[in-house]
């Protein structure tokens, strides 16, 4: 940036700020006149005089409120319509084979292969095989899956499975695995619809699937599951962008009644009405990724937790757009409990609400819920239901009249909570989360539950584009999911 730049800058920020103190001043001059008039009425007006002070605090009251619902509304109308730009690119990864995962036979598909489509391929699998897919377009290609312990992987570029017009196999997915054990790498999945409105990408029914560095967009659903108490699904470093259907009943990444999911360092945003994550596992841990509306998603909520269970949201950025259908971003056991135990850690996330209002988080159960060392930007309330509320960030909900409870409201143990009038980002509005030097989030965080931390171990935090990264933290880690680096 220029000199000119910079100056530029500096006279925005200097404007902004004698902009809020004005506003200040207004309001404290609202409070002054009302005093002033009703001490007058009481000394030497008649009473006629309580009715015009009465309406002069009433008007400078409404002139703030609307100067300030004014700025609001312009906000998010710049906010609403911005793209948000795809980001997935093919990854060289380590080689994943082991004596349990592609121990078998290697097929190799593409041009002048031995199979020219990985549908040919996935009827001559056995058990083991690795299945190595020269990257390009496979357009109207589908496949089921049936062997276990399949390493399935593009080489040398993406994999693009556009299904647009296509009718999808059982009515499911461009691609079904029954097979058990199977890990799958660098692959596009796209446009896949089916007329139970819920066509996936990938229709996991088997017991252990492994998504690594995948991208799932446009569908109905990008990753839907059967409910299989035993099974279990992983995704790592994989970006989700549009998925969704107008029903509201189909979602980005859609998890029934398994055993255990995972999700890490993925990008999951613009979610097309649904939740961008909804899951009914007996064990959620979804740790270090950007799940976000910015601003053209509609999501219903964030992150829904529908059946309870133990669930582990740690350290990732959550946004709820101006066009998001739901008030609120992560809830728990709306739909009930399924599980024998159930419990909610929400730690060390960064939650920014965009629309008008809403929860951060809601526990619908009785069950035990902790939120702790968590930025709340944006209105809204931090929790409903039985939630404690720990070493929290607030930008919101004081006010100009109002007064702050270090409690938040929450359930009893709540305290050690702070409220700043602005958590300090580099550009909110461009969803740039990162802290300023000056944030007072930095060096904040309390001490995590030792269940907790012992589940997380390290902790760690999102690195775009689809990656995690060690936190790097120097004595004491701040609010949030990223730590400050100068």
């Amino acid at each position: 940036m220029g000199e000119d730049g910079v100056r530029m800058g500096r006279f925005v920020k200097r404007f902004f700020a004698f902009f809020h103190w004005y506003l200040m001043i207004l309001a404290l001059v609202a409070h002054l006149v009302a005093g002033a008039a009703i001490v007058a009425v009481l000394v030497i007006g008649p009473a006629r005089s309580i009715q015009k002070a009465g309406d002069v605090a009433k008007k400078v009251r409404a002139l703030v409120k609307h100067e300030l619902e004014r700025r609001e509304k312009e906000r998010l109308a710049r906010l609403l319509g911005k793209p948000s730009p795809d980001v997935f690119r093919y990854r060289e990864l380590p080689d994943a084979r082991s004596a349990t995962l592609g121990y078998g036979r290697v097929l190799r598909v593409g041009p002048g292969q031995a199979f020219e489509r990985p549908s040919q391929a996935a009827k001559a699998a056995r058990d083991g095989d690795v299945i190595e897919i020269t990257g390009g377009d496979y357009g109207g290609d589908t496949a089921i899956w049936t062997a276990n312990d399949l390493l399935i992987r593009g080489v040398g570029g993406v994999v693009r499975l556009d299904a647009k017009g296509v009718q999808l196999p059982q009515h499911k997915a461009i691609w079904i695995v029954t097979g058990n054990n199977v890990r799958i790498e660098n692959v596009e999945f796209a446009n896949a619809k089916s007329r139970d409105r819920n066509g996936a990408g990938i229709r996991a029914e088997g017991k252990g699937l492994h998504i690594v560095s995948c991208f799932f967009h446009d569908n109905e659903c990008g990753v839907l599951t059967n409910n299989v108490p035993d099974g279990w699904l992983r995704i790592e470093d994989s970006e989700f962008a549009r998925n969704g259907h107008a029903s509201g009943q189909a979602h980005q990444i859609y998890v029934g009644a398994i055993g255990e999911f995972t999700l890490t360092g993925s990008y999951v945003h613009e979610t097309f009405v649904g939740s961008a994550v909804k899951t009914r596992a007996r064990r959620s841990f979804i740790a270090a990724n950007r799940i976000v509306d910015e601003g053209r998603g509609r999501s219903n909520y964030t992150i829904d937790i529908s059946n309870g269970g133990e669930a582990y949201v740690v350290g990732n950025i959550l946004q709820q757009g101006p066009a998001t259908e739901n008030y609120t971003l992560v809830t728990f056991a709306p739909e009930g409990l399924r599980w024998k135990r159930n419990v909610l850690f929400v730690a060390h996330n960064t939650f920014v609400n965009d629309r008008k209002g809403g929860n951060f988080i809601r526990n619908h159960a009785n069950a035990p819920a902790y939120a702790i060392n968590n930025v709340f930007a944006g209105e809204g309330s931090p929790a409903q239901g039985r939630v404690l509320l720990v070493g929290n960030l607030v930008d919101h909900g004081r006010g100009l009249f109002g007064g702050f409870d270090e409690t938040l409201g929450g359930a009893g143990g709540s305290g050690r909570n702070r409220y700043a009038k602005s958590v300090g980002f580099v550009d909110r509005e461009g969803f740039d989360y990162r802290l300023t030097s000056d944030s007072p989030a930095i060096d904040a965080a309390v001490p995590l539950p030792p269940e907790l931390s012992r589940t997380v171990g390290s902790l760690l935090e999102y690195r775009h584009p689809l990656r995690t990264a060690a936190r790097p933290v120097m004595g004491t880690p701040d609010v949030g999911a990223l730590e400050f680096r100068p």
